[in-house]
């Protein structure tokens, strides 16, 4: 929760957003509530293994409806399977990564960084090295040139996936 607060919350609170936290120990994440909502943002590393199979087919039906989800936990081998298929990953093993490099700036997550510039990390981080590409467009590389950040669509909604830990966020 500390990386949370000191990371998202705060960039949130900073902005003006409004926001709400949902806290899956509550039971609340169905369709309904998502529903009710523009856009989910997972953003606590280690979620991945506390959502169930019914979450998560809240979760697709509601961006199937039009939510957006951006995902910062980067720990895909703890989701669900109907979370992986969601996302068209079958599996991703754990490694580091000291770089990443923008591979596309045509989305509005990296349209003002210059398509292949690297950003080096002061310590490599965690991140997910995906079996295959995922579906959709690939934003962000790894230094071992595999994707660390892609988005897709899905039905009337869209998604933004992040293979990095949230410790990428930490100063």
């Amino acid at each position: 929760r500390l990386v949370l607060d000191r990371t998202l919350l705060a960039a949130l609170d900073h902005f003006g957003m409004p926001f709400e936290v949902l806290d899956l120990a509550g039971g609340k994440l169905t369709a309904e509530v998502l529903q009710s909502h523009s856009a989910l943002v997972l953003a606590q590393s280690g979620l991945g293994h506390r959502l169930s199979e019914e979450q998560v087919a809240a979760i697709k039906e509601a961006i199937e409806a039009g939510m957006g989800l951006v995902n910062f936990d980067g720990i895909l081998s703890d989701y669900p399977t109907a979370y992986r298929q969601m996302l068209g990953v079958e599996s991703a093993a754990a490694a580091r990564t000291a770089s990443v490099a923008i591979a596309s700036n045509t989305h509005p997550i990296t349209h003002t960084y210059d398509a292949g510039q690297v950003f080096r990390l002061v310590r490599p981080v965690a991140f997910a090295a995906l079996d295959r590409a995922p579906r959709g467009e690939i934003l962000v590389r790894s230094e071992e040139n595999l994707p660390a950040v892609f988005a897709l669509g899905l039905g009337k909604g869209r998604i933004v996936q992040f293979t990095l830990s949230a410790e990428f966020w930490l100063p």
